[in-house]
């Protein structure tokens, strides 16, 4: 046997369908994709544990993650909540605490409890 013996040689074909083949794998498995269209992960400017006063309004940022983001509260009679892009707005409609959760396009879940004086 020739110890100096050429490799065999793989077309382009082959090799293509052995990346998509990986890739589908370490998708399967979790890996491969960070699931993060900005590279960042989802995030809000609004802090946790905000205090707000009745008839107080606010507004934050989402970022990160993979837009477009939605926001939700878990109780309207406490806190409404407005959206324009990645800004949006808390309104403070009546005492108690309610939970404002900010998503983004991937399923993302950001959540900013929320305290109403």
């Amino acid at each position: 046997m020739n110890p100096l013996r050429q490799a065999p040689s793989f077309s382009r074909a082959a090799l293509l369908c052995l990346g998509m083949a990986v890739t589908s794998l370490l998708s399967a498995c979790g890996g491969g994709d960070t699931g993060l269209a900005t590279g960042t992960a989802l995030y809000t400017t609004a802090p946790s544990g905000l205090i707000m006063s009745v008839k107080e309004t606010a507004t934050f940022k989402a970022g990160g993650g993979t837009p477009n983001y939605n926001v939700t509260t878990n109780d309207a009679s406490i806190a409404t909540v407005a959206i324009n892009g990645t800004s949006f707005t808390i309104t403070a409609v009546a005492s108690g605490q309610a939970t404002i959760s900010v998503n983004d396009a991937a399923g993302a879940t950001v959540s900013v409890p929320l305290t109403v004086k």
